[in-house]
């Protein structure tokens, strides 16, 4: 069963990953924030084409959204075929993490590529 209170939480963790307030993208869905703050509390239930639009725009899926996929995957449902085998590795194990974890782990490689200069 589809809990909306998990919809509301993977869509604000990822909307925070991706640095974007709620008010940008209650903008962007033509509501006041105080409306799109209650698809993140799991008060109201989103129609698909916001979904849509939400999973598009966060780069996730929407099975991730609906708590259908564990993984975080990409809205655009593509694959690194051309990677290095543990270059591919890698990019699996991060499609399991949160957007959190994502973004810590983004700042964690940022950190040791800065440290090299």
């Amino acid at each position: 069963m589809i809990d909306k209170k998990t919809i509301g939480e993977r869509i604000k963790e990822a909307r925070q990953a991706a640095g974007i307030t709620q008010k940008r993208l209650a903008a962007e869905l033509k509501l006041v924030q105080q409306a799109y703050s209650r698809f993140e509390t799991g008060v109201f239930e989103l129609d698909y084409e916001k979904l849509i639009y939400i999973a598009k725009r966060l780069d996730v899926s929407t099975d991730y959204i609906l708590g259908l996929d564990e993984g975080f995957g990409r809205a655009d449902g593509q694959t690194s075929a051309s990677l290095p085998q543990d270059l591919e590795q890698t990019l699996n194990l991060a499609r399991k993490l949160t957007p959190l974890q994502r973004a810590k782990l983004i700042e964690f490689i940022r950190s040791m590529l800065d440290g090299k200069k």
